[in-house]
């Protein structure tokens, strides 16, 4: 899930001539509340998302990139907050 302040939506990575496996595995290893840089397609999704805000798109994610990595357990989750 991607956050921009109060808006969420949901990113997707699939392995293909775009996305290596090597992505893959790091984009699984980014902590919550990292800062990222994603370069992606929006497209509609197949199914509505009820836990994202924008619930009829998901970004279908071609590049990331960890601009500022978080600490790894933030006193709190943003979930918490809300």
């Amino acid at each position: 899930m991607l956050r921009e302040e109060l808006f969420t939506v949901q990113g997707v990575m699939f392995k293909n001539e775009d996305v290596s496996p090597q992505m893959i595995k790091f984009a699984k290893a980014i902590n919550r509340e990292s800062i990222l840089e994603v370069i992606g397609v929006v497209k509609r999704s197949p199914t509505e998302i009820k836990s994202c805000t924008q619930s009829l798109v998901e970004i279908d994610i071609k590049e990331i990139w960890n601009v500022h990595k978080s600490a790894p357990r933030l006193p709190f989750n943003i979930e918490d907050a809300s």
